[in-house]
């Protein structure tokens, strides 16, 4: 079983690297979560191209905002920018997105609950 306390520790060297420009920290950083944001990203929007538009978007969003993070959980915050990228995307293609990510969240994620009412008030 792996320890999560190590893949945590290891997160928090990378942004502290990442912090100070180290493109080594953000490649490794890239290669740990790509696939899961990859994958997320896909089975809620179906479509090949503003899939790779949302993945391009977290992870430039990580890039060029390095120095002004306070993160404490980089897979809980990669997961959430993520969801909010979903949301835009899919809020531009019809508002039943509010409906229809909660559920896919939590059977995907159980782990990370997200209220319907939250989603909503996102989606105004």
């Amino acid at each position: 079983m792996v320890d999560v306390n190590l893949l945590d520790d290891r997160d928090s060297e990378l942004l502290e690297l990442l912090k100070n420009d180290d493109v080594k920290a953000f490649d490794e950083l890239y290669h740990k979560y790509f696939g899961r944001v990859y994958n997320l990203v896909h089975i809620a929007l179906n479509d090949k191209d503003k899939t790779e538009d949302v993945v391009a978007a977290v992870f430039l969003h990580l890039w060029e905002l390095r120095a002004e993070h306070q993160i404490e959980s980089l897979n809980k915050y990669i997961f959430a920018f993520t969801c909010m990228e979903i949301l835009h995307k899919r809020k531009a293609a019809d508002k039943t997105s509010a409906n229809y990510l909660p559920a896919l969240i939590s059977k995907r994620f159980g782990e990370f609950r997200l209220s319907l009412g939250r989603f909503k008030r996102v989606l105004g």
